[in-house]
């Protein structure tokens, strides 16, 4: 067996492995949180109506968007690293959907003709999180990182289902 067979042996067998697992810029778990950062709202919601780069932190009772300190959005000591309240909060309660969606974005003919095969298209993610409040209803719109937005799709709906279980046994 050649050495580059051997390689790519290991790397087959690891592939599944390697494919559970997520990776550091993704998601960051606490106790009774989970963050996901390289979020970016776009708009949708009266509250905020600029641009922001953040995380999108995930809770037993809500959904927040905070801007994070420094642009880092890297726990330290097992505190959220996040500065100040929240720029948005919505209650899990609230919520009545949670979508993501993906968009292929071609580079045009110019930059294939500079790159080459090398150009490749981008693909762009984004979550809509529609909520309604007893005044108003809104849906802001967040750019995600690449296979980001079902992950977080998920986890909304997964505390959105544990919040319906809890609150119907107590009945």
């Amino acid at each position: 067996m050649k050495r580059g067979s051997i390689v790519l042996a290991v790397a087959l067998a690891l592939s599944p492995i390697c494919a559970n697992t997520q990776p550091l810029s993704v998601a960051v778990v606490g106790d009774g949180w989970e963050a996901f950062r390289g979020i970016e709202y776009q708009g949708g919601d009266v509250g905020l109506t600029k641009k922001k780069l953040g995380a999108i932190v995930i809770t037993d009772s809500s959904v927040a968007f905070h801007e994070c300190e420094n642009g880092g959005c890297y726990p330290t000591k097992g505190k959220p690293p996040f500065k100040g309240p929240p720029l948005l909060y919505i209650a899990l309660r609230g919520i009545t959907s949670v979508n993501s969606s993906s968009q292929v974005k071609d580079v045009g003919g110019f930059g294939k003709a500079l790159m080459g095969n090398l150009a490749g298209d981008t693909e762009q993610e984004a979550v809509v999180i529609s909520y309604e409040t007893a005044t108003s209803a809104e849906a802001p719109f967040f750019k995600t990182q690449k296979a980001q937005s079902a992950a977080v799709v998920a986890k909304i709906n997964f505390r959105r289902r544990k919040l319906t279980v809890k609150g119907d046994s107590g009945r």
